[in-house]
Parts: structure tokens; C-alpha cells; sequence
């Protein structure tokens, strides 16, 4: 444990969080913010709550069942979370996969009680009112 933790400090240390200027950190916070609310609702089991609450083009990839499904055979073998850093942020409207848009990835440094360091990447959507919703999320 207290290897994995050193080499997050280490890799927390080493990466910097991207963008573009100063008004940009604002829209980075508001994103950020998202998505610590969003991946709580993962750490914490409420699947269908995760679901619910992400983009519109998220729930259209898969069914609410078949997320809860997913996202429960992912993260129940790494066991809790137990902390999270934001390495790096990046902008784009047209990425692979996505109609086009404002989406802003956000990659996390995370440790699970399990399996110890691995890195999130949630992909966040700008939405018609303005709010920043989860389109994709992976774990490696």
C-alpha cells in the first residue's frame, strides 16, 4: 500500500493538468467538478444513479442495464476507491466515436483497495443548458 500511494505522489508530481489559459480553468473546475460528482455515484455503486445522470449520447451507446452490468464488472474486482488525482485535461469537438461537440477528457490517477494505481479517462460533453454531462468512461 504504501508503494502504490509514493508512485501516485510521484505520478501526481510528474503530469500536469492542459489547457489553454486562465479563462479556460474556470471551465476546467466547472468539468472537473462533473465529473467527481458523476465518478461518486461509481464509487459508491449507484450504477443506475451514474446512468441517469449521464449524457444523452451515453445512455443511447447502452441501456441502463446493460451500464449497470459493465460498470459493475469493472469496478467491484478493484475494490474501493480510495483516491484521486486529475492528471491531465484536454479539449475537443470532434472526437473519434462522437458527433460533433464540446467535450472536454479528463484522466485521473486512481488507486482501488484491489488492484492498486490505475487511470480513468471520463469524457465529458457540453450539453444545450450549458452543463457538462459524461459521455464515455474507461478504467485501465
Amino acid at each position: 500500500m504504501k508503494k502504490q500511494f509514493v508512485a501516485l505522489i510521484v505520478l501526481f508530481f510528474c503530469s500536469s493538468v492542459t489547457f489553454a489559459g486562465d479563462s479556460d480553468s474556470a471551465t476546467i473546475e466547472a468539468v472537473e467538478r462533473s465529473a467527481r460528482a458523476w465518478l461518486k455515484l461509481t464509487d459508491t455503486g449507484r450504477y443506475v444513479e451514474s446512468w441517469s445522470d449521464a449524457s444523452p449520447q451515453f445512455k443511447t451507446q447502452q441501456s441502463e442495464a446493460d451500464w449497470a452490468k459493465k460498470i459493475q464488472s469493472i469496478r467491484t474486482p478493484r475494490g474501493e476507491m480510495e483516491a484521486r488525482y486529475l492528471a491531465a485535461a484536454g479539449y475537443t469537438q470532434t472526437p473519434s466515436g462522437f458527433s460533433d461537440g464540446d467535450y472536454i477528457m479528463l484522466q485521473f490517477y486512481v488507486t482501488f483497495s484491489k488492484s492498486g494505481l490505475s487511470r480513468e479517462s471520463v469524457t465529458l460533453e457540453k450539453q444545450i443548458d450549458e452543463t457538462w454531462r459524461v459521455v464515455e468512461y474507461e478504467v485501465k
